[in-house]
């Protein structure tokens, strides 16, 4: 299987295509060719990209044979701590996919080759030249070849302005170097590297390449394939390693500069960081038009080792052509330089500092400029020392198994370009001649036969042919001679590397410690041997090869991420703990802190028996834990250790210090009050519950901190009232449990139980009023309020729950006698009319006043826009002006009740119309003044009180905001309405897509009826509505309303019989009857509903 998995960013909003998509689109149509052969799957850019791929791999299962290219054209972002991210979503360029999640899914499923090819696009930074060189060293961290196995081909740009409307240069480099491919030869990544780097450069500031464990092959490479022959590959240079002042003294120049291995990583990793001093190859004297010719950068094409250390590949040499002359075919064996001229004491040392930040402040390419610029503007870039990149297995070992690390990084020399002479050498004192334009194209470059030998073993070893890759690494090692240790220690590897492809472990062994013979302090063959002897299980050479890699260590960093793996590796592989801990304290001796190497030790301890270290570590841990909540967590979890081991002090301090980390966190006070309370400790006890409580006060509001205070007061309150006998305490702390939750039915029970034993009658009465509205089918707490009423001499509360009781058919006779005498014959004869303020009073208490405040600011301006529309269709009703009814000479019943309604609720009587064949009841009619058209059912057979709650409840959508529902019936419509008041007071807010259409109708018709004032009100509401950061409750409010409607009917009538009859021969409105009848009970009772029989003249008095 071949798969090509394309991740590219989703179409903006506008549906034009964002950056890199275009790319992605070309890249889908070329790799299903029968060249390249890969099937390709596309990947959600709104959907997880690990998650993706994590379900992908499930499904297809990829064995080692399987080949795996994932490709990605998008922008990038790197985090302040250096964390490569995927940006997917134009959307939302804030927010990411990290690369080192992805990463971490290949590992988990993929064995066989994989290539990451990454096309980033990142903001544009004027003031750093520097930033392509930094992501692309963030993606490298993120990929770490070495130890991932994955090879990865990458190109950093800044992102344009503007819609791509072409490809960008690297695409187009990429698909021309696959159909100039040969198919017969195929074509591996590191070749098609080779081919398009040159064309690129001025194009892309930073483009590289970073080997895997396996080549991977673009195009399918047949065994024995002559690609080395390929005249369209750049081949690897055998000339020596350093080019020092010998190279340059006999006229040699360099022409391309390819850095690689661990030089290449010191010019990413220096970034941002101060560097150590960098010496120079000395310079000949320049004339006096140098400076004017001295290039102003340094042109570099960062290869695979500038990402460190991934893959079997060698050192890329850099190439040294004479100036004279072009290149010629190297000979078959590699010539050996002459002895180095003196150096000459003018030449001073370069020494880079921290500003510029990095060698590669010299390494940034402009736009403009190519490797076919002028010979002399070339500078020439020297590598010290190189160590080559590491290598692995062609097949991926086991999970327990980390990858490999290279070695540390060579000293580098830059060396400023000097003018090209034909016929001189550099050291001549005359000017330097005129400069010459080097040729369009680039010389073909020459490699020895040792170099040409490597590259045919890489192909045979990428296509699997592992017996023919150690033929040709075997002829490779022909030609070098006994002092190149370094080269020679390499081809070891790559023996090595395909001995283990073949799983002849104990001969990969062998050709690994040949190399460290040569190379003792060669880190890829450390690496290499630890793993081996993993897979061997020979554990005492595997300890024997971590300390020798360990030795090998400087950097802390390093040491400790090895010291974590050695640790994990000994406990779960090796099954031994005790050098699972050894690996673990040298870790934790670099890094205290580190809970995650904390957290094995603990276990470790805990497993071995050691009580005392596991506690400590384990107080550590919760020590170290940032998060409340989770600090908290780690001391219960320590407490409830401590209790296994009958540590019973020790359990309660770490109780303690969990209630002090959290107090809304109930678990540990629940441990600790079943331990005290066992030892009957009430006065500890009430101490503890006190700081937890008065911590409580500094935290947040929310659920979390309302539920602790309402338990914690809850079991004061029981502490004092059972415990402590201080019931007046208790009850101070009962009453603030349930003002916590005024829900609590039990609470405010409890409540009112000790408040009557203490002689507080007054917050009895408070809180069996509470308990009345949360159940009004409880009739003992009627039989309470009337006795608590009667004991306070307030007779219309007794009356209010008596009217309850008789209603419930449990009334006895006390009640059943006060509700006799004081009911109402009829209407109540009101003496005052309701004061403006009832309307709060009659409203239900729990409505959503948030979405109130906002229908209510946009009523007005949706009334009218509502209005002029069906005026302007022609659909206002027409109404008969002779039935239009004067309500003050009027005999009909309901028109009088109107009049006599309207005037004691406080509201403007509407224009009431009569007729007497329409069979309906009420009627509201849009109109801009109230109006209703009275049928014949509220005509005939009604008597009084039924007329007063009708006209009463018909009166409430007429005030104010109710008028909504009149206008706007439908919940749809509603939201449309509420939507469009979000639209102008918040014009940039995103508006939902299934009210779009009509919002956008509403919008305009809306604003044309505002007012500066009535704006400004808006604004106010939506504001505070947005504040609270709530979703609007439209059936909620609408059901408030009803309530409403219903209590101001009951108010009008007088009786809870009449209500409920009428409501049950209803059908249903937004509320069912039986909803409503439940709600009047609650109101009757009311502290509320006392207020208003009170103000209008209808109470009960002593």
């Amino acid at each position: 299987m071949r798969l090509a998995i394309v991740a590219t960013p989703s179409p903006l909003s506008d549906m034009r295509a964002p950056p890199g998509a275009l790319d992605g689109d070309i890249l889908r149509s070329r790799l299903p060719s029968d060249d390249t052969a890969f099937e390709v799957v596309d990947i959600d850019p709104l959907v997880d990209l690990a998650e993706q791929l994590d379900t992908l791999f499930e499904a297809r299962k990829p064995g080692p044979e399987d080949e795996i290219l994932f490709y990605v054209s998008s922008p990038v972002a790197v985090s302040v701590d250096g964390e490569f991210f995927l940006c997917l979503d134009p959307e939302n360029p804030q927010t990411g996919d990290a690369l080192a999640d992805v990463v971490a899914v290949f590992q988990d499923h993929v064995s066989g080759p994989v290539l990451f090819v990454l096309e980033c696009r990142h903001a544009p930074a004027p003031a750093d030249p520097f930033r392509s060189a930094t992501v692309v060293a963030a993606a490298k961290d993120a990929v770490n070849p070495s130890r991932s196995g994955i090879e990865l081909l990458i190109a950093a740009r800044p992102l344009s302005h503007g819609v791509e409307e072409r490809p960008s240069p690297f695409t187009r480099a990429l698909i021309g170097a696959l159909d100039d491919a040969d198919i017969e030869r195929g074509l591996l990544a590191r070749m098609l590297y080779e081919r398009i780097k040159e064309g690129i450069v001025g194009a892309v500031p930073c483009f590289a390449h970073a080997r895997g464990w396996t080549p991977f092959a673009l195009i399918p490479v047949p065994v024995g394939s002559p690609i080395w022959k390929d005249a369209g590959v750049l081949a690897l240079a055998d000339a020596p390693s350093t080019l020092d002042a010998e190279a340059l003294g006999l006229g040699e120049r360099l022409e391309e500069v390819t850095l690689e291995s661990e030089a290449a990583e010191a010019l990413l990793g220096g970034l941002g960081k101060p560097l150590t001093r960098v010496e120079a190859v000395d310079a000949p004297p320049l004339g006096a038009h140098a400076s004017e010719m001295s290039p102003p950068s340094v042109d570099v094409v960062l290869d695979d080792a500038a990402f460190g250390e991934g893959g079997p590949a060698t050192t890329l040499r850099s190439r040294i052509m004479p100036s004279s002359a072009s290149p010629e075919p190297t000979t078959p064996e590699p010539t050996r330089p002459e002895p180095l001229p003196e150096v000459s004491p003018e030449a001073a040392p370069i020494e880079l500092r921290s500003d510029p930040p990095a060698a590669y402040a010299e390494a940034t390419l402009p736009e403009d400029r190519s490797f076919t610029r002028q010979e002399e503007s070339v500078p020439r870039v020297i590598i010290h020392e190189p160590a080559p990149p590491s290598v692995a297995p062609a097949t991926t070992p086991s999970p327990q198994v980390e990858g490999i690390v290279s070695a540390p990084a060579p000293r580098i020399s830059v060396v400023p370009a000097e003018p090209s002479a034909p016929s001189a050498s550099p050291r001549a004192s005359s000017p330097p001649p005129e400069p010459v334009a080097s040729p369009e194209t680039p010389p073909a470059v020459e490699t020895s036969p040792a170099v040409r030998h490597r590259d045919v073993g890489d192909a045979m070893l990428a296509s699997k042919d592992h017996e023919g890759a150690l033929g040709e690494y075997r002829k490779a090692l022909g030609h070098l001679a006994p002092g190149d240790t370094e080269e020679r220690a390499e081809l070891y590897v790559r023996l090595a590397t395909a001995k283990w492809g073949q799983e002849k472990r104990k001969e990969a062994i062998s050709n690994l410690d040949k190399a460290l013979t040569l190379r003792p302090e060669y880190r890829p063959a450390l690496e290499a041997l630890v793993v081996l002897n993993v897979a061997e299980r020979d554990f005492r050479a595997v300890h024997a090869a971590e300390e020798r890699l360990l030795a090998t260590l400087t950097s802390e960093t390093e040491r400790f991420e090895h010291l974590m793996e050695f640790g994990e590796r000994w406990e779960s592989i090796g099954s031994d703990p005790g050098r699972a801990r050894t690996s673990f304290e040298r870790a934790r001796d670099i890094r205290p802190e580190d809970l995650l190497v904390l957290g094995k030790l603990r276990r470790l301890y805990e497993h071995a028996s050691e009580i005392d270290k596991a506690i400590e570590t384990r107080r550590r841990i919760a020590e170290l834990t940032p998060v409340p909540r989770d600090r908290a967590a780690t001391y219960l979890e320590l407490a409830t250790y401590c209790q296994d081991i009958d540590r019973e002090e020790l359990a309660i301090e770490m109780l303690e210090l969990a209630i002090d980390s959290d107090s809304s966190m109930l678990e540990p006070l629940d441990t600790l009050a079943r331990i005290l309370s066992e030892r009957q400790e009430w006065s500890q006890l009430e101490a503890i519950y006190r700081r937890a409580l008065s911590r409580l006060d500094r935290l947040p509001q929310g659920e979390a901190r309302r539920r602790a205070a309402w338990e914690i007061g809850r079991r004061l309150g029981l502490l004092f009232r059972d415990h402590l006998e201080d019931p007046t305490v208790a009850l101070a702390y009962f009453e603030r449990s349930v003002d916590e939750r005024p829900e609590d039915l039990g609470g405010h029970l409890v409540v009112a139980d000790l408040a009557r034993t203490l002689g507080r009658h007054e917050r009895a009465l408070v809180h069996l009023r509470d308990a009345a509205k949360l159940d009004p089918q409880r009739a003992q707490s009627f039989h309470d309020l009337f006795d608590v009423a009667q004991k306070l001499r307030q007779p219309d509360a007794a009356y209010a729950a008596a009217v309850v009781t008789t209603h419930l058919g449990v009334a006895e006779s006390r009640e059943r006698f006060l509700h006799d005498e004081h009911k109402p014959n009829g209407v109540p004869r009101f003496l005052s009319a309701m004061p403006a303020e009832g309307w709060d009073l009659l409203r239900d208490e729990r409505r959503d006043t948030l979405t109130e405040g906002v229908l209510e600011a946009i009523a007005s301006a949706a009334i009218a826009a509502r209005l002029e529309q069906l005026a302007s269709e022609g659909r206002l009703p027409a109404l008969d002006p002779s039935q239009k009814q004067d309500l003050q000479r009027s005999t009909i019943s309901i028109v009088r009740s109107f009049a006599w309604g309207s005037h004691f609720l406080g509201v403007m009587p509407p224009a009431v119309y009569v007729r007497e064949d329409a069979a309906v009841s009420l009627v509201a009619i849009p109109a801009e003044e109230a109006t209703v058209l009275a049928g014949q059912h509220a005509l005939r057979g009604r008597t009084l009180a039924e007329l007063a709650f009708l006209v009463g409840r018909h009166l409430t959508y007429h005030v104010g905001h109710h008028r909504l529902l009149l206008f706007y019936p439908s919940l749809e419509e509603l939201s449309a309405c509420f939507v469009s008041a979000i639209a102008i007071a918040l014009p940039d807010e995103p508006i939902p897509a299934k009210v779009r259409d009509v919002v956008l109708a509403y919008k305009p018709l809306f604003e044309a009826h505002l007012d500066e004032e009535r704006r400004a009100a808006l604004e106010q509401a939506v504001s505070a509505f947005a504040g609270a950061n709530v979703r609007p409750d439209l059936p909620r409010w609408a059901a408030a309303v009803e309530r409403c409607a219903t209590r101001a009917g009951y108010m009008l009538c007088g009786s809870l019989e009449v209500a409920s009859t009428l409501l049950r021969a209803e059908p249903r409105g937004t509320l069912d009857a039986e909803t409503k009848i439940v709600d009047l009970i609650g109101f009757t009772v009311s502290e509320a509903h006392g207020t208003l029989r009170e103000a209008m003249g209808i109470s009960v008095q002593p």
